[in-house]
């Protein structure tokens, strides 16, 4: 035995659509060095859906609202819209992410936490999706998906 604690915890990524100007929300992420939409840990005994609501007025200073469906029953909570797993350190350190969709509620305008990001601005889908925008596969996954799914409506 390595003696090497694994540890896993939940996650909430939430990507935020402009219907209006066809532009996500992204962070330049600090540590990982690419455009990533905002999220992070969920806190103990912090439901999934407030920390990415939190999440996002954290690291951005804009006020969202989630979309998707809510259980119509008492204490019904906004479904994710997907999970995948985000390996960290291969054996060690793993986050289970819970994937949101939502729209500014709020001012629009940026203000960005410096001890967190290195940037935060909205960007457009069709730049998000070319392969050269610095990102991760699974950002342009679900850019792709919501973006059709928000055409559609």
């Amino acid at each position: 035995m390595s003696g090497i604690k694994f540890e896993r915890h939940f996650c909430v990524t939430t990507y935020v659509y402009d219907e209006e100007s066809d532009r996500f929300l992204m962070i330049r992420h600090r540590k990982l060095n690419k455009w990533l939409p905002p999220g992070g840990h969920v806190d103990e005994n912090e439901l999934p859906e407030d920390a990415a609501v939190r999440e996002c007025l954290e690291e951005t200073g804009v006020p969202v609202e989630l979309i998707g469906e809510r259980a119509p029953v008492e204490g019904g909570m906004v479904r994710p819209f997907g999970a995948q797993l985000n390996v960290i350190h291969p054996g060690q350190h793993e986050h289970m992410d819970l994937i949101y969709l939502a729209h500014p509620s709020g001012p629009k305008d940026l203000r960005f936490n410096e001890q967190e990001t290195d940037g935060a601005q909205w960007v457009g889908t069709d730049q998000i999706l070319m392969p050269d925008f610095d990102t991760f596969d699974s950002v342009r996954y679900w850019v792709g998906r919501f973006s059709h799914r928000l055409v559609a409506r």
